[in-house]
Order: structure tokens, then sequence, then C-alpha cells
């Protein structure tokens, strides 16, 4: 059993001493480029390493603090992923990895920035319309104080787009978590300026 032992271990030694040493050389990929990018996500692809090798790590650094790293380990045989979960509108130092087994090559390097939130809304009302539009927001904590940092930017978009007065749109809020809560009334803001500063600033 010690022999066993000692066979183990001095196995890992000598890798880790090649890998101090620098004689596990591990050739890196190349061409790294990103295929597709958008607000939450990056597809990245390379060509693959000459060397032999088990496996790729994908490296995102985040340009900007407060925002988390991601890594992503793959086998040797992928070309392609896909990082998700990223932020809008963020610059990221992708680093792309060859592994063989505890060593690693040298990092391929690229820069790609996220894509900012677009929201496109079309209206075609007449401009005598009227009409009462109640705006349902669902206030849940599981929505996170990101999302709901977008989906407020995303009412005050849509809040634009209609002629609010008495005798045109009408616009009320009603947010809702386990039991709803009216934020503000049909008839309670009478200009868009009072219903955009509403939409800004509810809780």
């Amino acid at each position: 059993q010690n022999e066993i032992i000692n066979l183990v271990c001095s196995g890992i030694e000598e890798q880790l001493s090649d890998i101090v040493s620098g004689e596990e050389v591990v050739e890196p990929p190349s061409n790294l480029q990103i295929l597709e990018s958008a607000s939450n996500f990056l597809k990245i692809t390379w060509d693959s390493s000459p060397g032999q090798i088990t496996g790729y790590r994908i490296h995102l650094i985040p340009m900007v603090s407060g925002v988390q790293e991601q890594s992503i380990n793959t086998d040797s045989e992928t070309r392609t992923i896909v990082a998700k979960d990223l932020t809008p509108d963020t610059e990221y130092q992708v680093n792309l990895y060859a592994m063989k087994g505890l060593a690693s090559s040298e990092p391929v390097t690229i820069m790609e920035k996220t894509q900012t939130v677009q929201v496109s809304v079309e209206c075609t009302l007449d401009a005598n319309t009227q009409a009462d539009i109640v705006l349902l927001v669902d206030g849940s904590y599981s929505i996170g104080l990101s999302n709901f940092a977008k989906v407020k930017d995303f009412l005050e978009t849509l809040v634009k787009t209609f002629q609010v007065g008495p005798d045109r749109i009408q616009i009320g809020l009603v947010q809702y978590s386990r039991d709803p809560y009216t934020e503000f009334t049909l008839m309670k803001h009478s200009t868009l300026e009072d219903v955009v500063r509403a939409v800004r600033t509810f809780p």
C-alpha cells in the first residue's frame, strides 16, 4: 500500500515539477474570435491547439468592478462555446487557454463588449385616441434589483409613446408580489412628465 501511495505521489510531484521548470510546454490555440455579441452572452470560437491537450479553459474578466468573472472548461474537441449570464454594456477580456492536465498554455486574448439592452416600442395611436392603461409590474424579490431596473427603463420607454392627458390616455400602475399594491391610479397624473417621474421613482 505504501508503494502505491509513493508511486502516485511521485507522479504528481513529477508533473508539478515539469510545470514549474517549464518542461511541460502546452501549445496555445489560435484565431480566437467572437462570433456573436448580445446583451447577456458572447459566442466564442477558436482554432485548436496543435499539441496534445486534454481540454480548454475560457476565462472572462469584466473591465469594471462589481461584476463577477466567469470561467468555462471544455473538452479538447470543443471549438465554440456560448458564455451566458453576462452583464449588458460591459467590456470583457476573454482569455483562452489550452490545458494538458494541470498545465496550461499561454493565454490567447481578445476584448469584447456586450451590447446594451435595446428596447423598441412602436405605437400607431390616433391623435384623438382615448384609453385607460394600467401597467402591472412584478415586484417579487426573485426579480432582483438589476432586472427590476430594466423593467422600469422599459416602462419609461413605453409611456413616452403615449399622449397622456385627461381627455387622451390615462396611465395607472399596480405592483404585485404576494398582494397587489396600487402605486398610482389612472387619474393621479395628468401629464406625460408626471407619469414618467412616477415610473422612475416608484419603489
